[in-house]
């Protein structure tokens, strides 16, 4: 039984397809979490990936394929669902990057389901939920 969630940023996405390890960890703990990423870190995959394939000298098509391969295990979320999230998501995020927004939201939405309350993935040294310490892996 899945009883688990994690909302990936575009870095996370990126990391899938240029190296092993993270595709490694999706398919080794699929049966126990479920994945998702809002549909901006998709996008922004997509919009950063050409630039990194080209300096490592990966094939672009092959690469972009694997990203989309990727939707089998992370679930995309749409902004129609999260947008509402928006502003209590800016509010939480505070000096951080604001640009994350979508992938608290997200967070805020999704794993508030699984137990009643807001589970927030640790970000750095600091924890995108500022009002207490809570980790979920």
């Amino acid at each position: 039984m899945i009883n688990r969630a994690i909302v990936l940023d575009a870095n996370i996405l990126i990391r899938a397809v240029l190296g092993k390890r993270v595709r490694e960890l999706f398919i080794e703990h699929a049966s126990a979490v479920r994945f998702f990423a809002p549909d901006v870190a998709f996008a922004d995959a997509r919009k950063y990936l050409p630039e990194l394939l080209e300096k490592r000298d990966i094939a672009g098509e092959a690469a972009m394929r694997v990203l989309d391969s990727l939707a089998a295990i992370v679930r995309t979320i749409d902004a129609d669902f999260y947008l509402g999230m928006k502003q209590q998501a800016l509010e939480r995020i505070e000096r951080r990057d604001a640009d994350d927004w979508p992938i608290l939201a997200c967070a805020m939405i999704g794993l508030s389901g699984l137990d009643g309350r807001y589970r927030f993935l640790r970000h750095g040294c600091g924890n995108l939920d500022h009002r207490s310490c809570r980790t979920l892996l």
